[in-house]
């Protein structure tokens, strides 16, 4: 396994920053296929470090392209476009430009592809799916949710501050979201036994996890109300049946979370994103953990919830590699038929 700094340039000619985790194909094993990562709020790619290793140990290729205003793309450029936790006016949809700019560039090695999105980056890759399904081989959302009466109302909030806003306003922190946010998931749980107290708290039953996240500099950090705005006007497409019902190229699906995950109303969020997938006539699985919270790749002992996304993506590539299959087995029999036909007319030619 070779582990390495992404740095991409985009069609548009700005450079994106992030992670990938190659298999090392000098040691004799051949890369099955590619998962890229979508990484959550507040966060930054380099921390499924332990994750795309294990996915690594399997075959997999992981390539995780840093946010907008997250990680790398804040402090690997001496001059970033955007600061920590800043968002533009199109921030959602260029979230999804840096997610697509790194698959189209990933699936260059004609390898099955999966996208796993993680929170925030679970939204981004509902709708990066609705737009680019054909990119993709099969989805994997962790810690998401479908839409709520919260989202609405968010949304209907930040449409009316977003007007009497000053453009300065709207890159600076926004307090008034990031306090909301933190005492909604916050809400029913208790701060940890041995007395460590967190406003991060729901993020994981793992302590160490917590306090790991909470000294981190480029995580837990408040995001601005472009971020805020850009995130929820985002979510109305992205929860809307007919974009799913006009997806050209359906996956398999798998939605993982834990049963007391905030952001996925303890489960009842993701049961409901379930639906709304089945309803628009998806192929989707559920599984949610019990007793987890919402960083569930983090937990102590995560060697479940691992598992059950590799089986996932050995799914998705045998349905991948049976595709094909079929495909080459439908190429020669039209040429045989053309074949067939060719000589039928050069028999009847000569007579």
């Amino acid at each position: 396994m070779a582990h390495s700094e992404i740095k991409l340039k985009t069609t548009s000619g700005s450079i994106i920053y992030g992670n990938a985790w190659v298999v090392d194909e000098d040691s004799g094993v051949k890369p099955l296929a590619n998962v890229v990562i979508a990484h959550g709020m507040a966060e930054y790619s380099f921390r499924y470090d332990k994750f795309a290793r294990y996915l690594n140990s399997l075959g997999y290729n992981v390539y995780a392209v840093d946010q907008p205003g997250h990680g790398l793309n804040v402090t690997a450029s001496e001059k970033p476009s955007l600061g920590l936790g800043v968002w533009p006016e199109s921030g959602f949809k260029l979230a999804i430009d840096y997610l697509h700019e790194l698959v189209i560039n990933v699936r260059l090695n004609m390898l099955p592809t999966i996208l796993f999105g993680h929170s925030m980056g679970s939204f981004v890759s509902q709708r990066y799916y609705q737009r680019f399904s054909d990119t993709l081989n099969g989805l994997i959302l962790c810690g998401s949710s479908a839409n709520s009466l919260t989202f609405v109302a968010s949304r209907r909030l930040a449409i009316i501050m977003n007007k009497f806003m000053s453009k300065r306003k709207k890159i600076e922190p926004s307090f008034f979201f990031a306090n909301m946010q933190t005492r909604a998931f916050n809400l029913g749980i208790k701060q940890f036994e041995d007395g460590y107290k967190s406003k991060n708290r729901w993020l994981s039953v793992n302590e160490e996890n917590v306090q790991s996240f909470d000294k981190d500099p480029l995580c837990g950090f408040i995001c601005s109300f472009n971020f805020y705005y850009n995130l929820f006007c985002g979510l109305k497409p992205t929860f809307q049946l007919k974009r799913v019902k006009e997806i050209t190229n359906p996956v398999p699906i798998l939605l993982i979370a834990g049963d007391k995950d905030p952001v996925g109303s303890k489960g009842k969020g993701v049961k409901k994103l379930e639906r709304f997938y089945r309803k628009g006539g998806q192929r989707v699985q559920c599984i949610l953990y019990p007793n987890l919270r919402h960083e569930i790749l983090n937990e102590k002992n995560p060697e479940k919830i691992y598992a059950d996304v590799a089986t996932h993506i050995e799914k998705c590539i045998k349905e991948h590699n049976d595709k094909l299959s079929h495909e080459k087995h439908n190429i020669k029999e039209d040429i045989m038929s053309v074949s067939y036909t060719h000589l039928r007319a050069h028999e009847t030619d000569q007579y």
